[in-house]
């Protein structure tokens, strides 16, 4: 199992429900985050 920070995700996921946040580079954080934690369970 992958050792990941939650806090920051957290944070990418909160950015992810108000877009105008982050922008696309946000978007992008967030999709590789959601790869990492699907990992990380599997």
């Amino acid at each position: 199992m992958i050792d990941v920070d939650l806090e920051p995700l957290h944070r990418l996921f909160q950015a992810r429900r108000s877009p105008k946040a982050h922008g696309r580079s946000g978007a992008r954080h967030v999709a590789m985050a959601e790869m990492w934690l699907q990992e990380a369970r599997g």
